[in-house]
């Protein structure tokens, strides 16, 4: 493949001094076609910080692409026909990070997600040793039987400092109402490596009793213990459920209400003093981002505030899909990823915009809108990361436009005095075998 340059401008409005935040690289690589269910799964490797995507399925087997180093400059492909025989399934909304590595045990990855493997085709955890990084005998373990629309909320992190993994599982039944959730199961493995049997206990949910609860609105982020802090969404509900144990048998609950024709995917970050900040769509015909920030670990006390872009040409919000956020390690501020489409012209939006203070007045915050300008032109899916040097991630995929090719992308923001990358750059990933 010829390497391809597309040469582009971006457009950043900022109102302060702070300004210096700008892309320092953007990488793409051709994959197959978007269809009907974006398969797609993003990570930020534990050690080096450097992204990667995991496909289902690419020209044939399960594969997993990551940058050689943070800078992304190459990008490996690693093919594991070996998960064949977990029989992964993947549905219309794109989980998030079902491939991780463990942050003690280096080259030990995970997997988590639906699939149809024996003896009951339920939800798996696979794990692949070090020595076999192609996943040719993948470790397949069955957990609850969990089918449905569910297998989108599946999150699997690891506690601090051993490193154990621990995950979350929507019981969706295919017979309630709307294919909701019908509970929430936290299993928690008790070695690095998931040897020995797991905890199992249930996350309290629906806590007022009548809310239908979202398999897809669920994140997760470590606390001030070491243990995680899940986000749920249950109609109004959203609810911030921290593990004050172990295997997370012992719950701390904060409750906040929202706007549930509004909302629908929810994010969560946490900062280095482990205060953490909930974003979401706007709540309002006006609002663009509903924005909670807790302050301090048990979040005793928080502000919610609706944040609308600056001079924006419409009196009405854009048409804005999702809203994820990370902390800027370096400023411990929020910096928002948007992603949606501009009505009725239908241009994309992906953008980053970040906080210049607590309250995220909106006037000072940096914009970099890159959608259009790197030649986007449909909206998918896309997460978002932060490393220890300050630096933004967004992985994605879109379609190409001047090529209407698949890609998936690597685009890096940070706060820097080089100059502003001002060219696209495709690359052939490096097969490894």
């Amino acid at each position: 493949m010829k390497l391809i340059l597309l040469v582009l401008t971006i457009v950043k409005f900022a109102w302060s001094s702070s300004s210096s935040y700008k892309i320092i690289s953007a990488t793409a690589w051709i994959t197959t076609p978007i269809s009907l269910y974006p398969d797609f799964s993003a990570s930020l490797t534990p050690i080096d910080f450097q992204p990667s995507i995991f496909q289902y399925s690419f020209n044939g087997p399960s594969t997993v692409f990551t940058c050689t180093t943070r800078s992304c400059k190459q990008v490996s492909m690693v093919p594991m026909p070996g998960l064949n025989v977990a029989r992964l399934a993947y549905g219309g909304v794109s989980p998030r990070r079902i491939q991780q590595l463990s942050p003690v045990v280096v080259g030990t990855q995970f997997f988590l997600s639906i699939g149809y493997a024996t003896p009951n085709r339920d939800t798996e955890l696979i794990a692949c040793a070090a020595e076999d990084p192609t996943c040719s005998k993948p470790n397949v373990m069955n957990t609850v039987n969990s089918p449905g629309f569910g297998q989108a909320g599946l999150r699997l992190t690891f506690t601090r400092p051993f490193g154990l993994p621990i995950m979350l599982i929507p019981e969706a039944r295919y017979a309630s109402r709307d294919n909701r959730v019908t509970g929430y199961t936290i299993e928690a493995c008790q070695d690095p490596l998931c040897h020995f049997s797991r905890s199992r206990s249930s996350l309290p949910f629906n806590l007022t009793g009548n809310a239908n609860c979202l398999g897809t609105s669920i994140d997760v982020a470590l606390n001030q213990l070491g243990f995680p802090s899940w986000l749920t969404l249950c109609g109004t509900e959203l609810n911030l459920i921290h593990c004050l144990s172990a295997t997370c048998n012992e719950t701390l609950v904060n409750q906040f209400k929202v706007n549930h024709d509004f909302v629908y995917f929810t994010y969560l970050a946490v900062d280095s003093q482990f205060r953490f900040t909930i974003a979401t769509t706007g709540q309002t015909a006006q609002s663009d981002i509903t924005y909670i920030r807790c302050l301090d670990p048990d979040c005793t006390q928080s502000i919610q505030s609706q944040l609308t872009i600056a001079n924006r040409t419409s009196p009405t919000r854009t048409s804005i899909a999702r809203v994820q956020v990370v902390i800027d390690t370096l400023t411990d501020l929020p910096v928002f990823h948007l992603t949606g489409s501009i009505y009725p012209s239908n241009v994309p939006v992906y953008m980053f915009l970040a906080c210049q203070d607590i309250q995220c007045d909106m006037s000072k915050a940096v914009y970099i809108d890159y959608g259009a300008h790197f030649g986007l032109n449909r909206v998918q899916v896309s997460d978002l990361f932060a490393d220890d040097e300050g630096t933004v991630i967004a992985s994605l995929r879109a379609v190409y436009t001047s090529t209407n090719d698949t890609i998936n992308a690597i685009v890096r923001m940070a706060q820097s005095s080089e100059a502003e990358v001002d060219r696209f750059t495709f690359v052939e990933p490096i097969s490894i075998n």
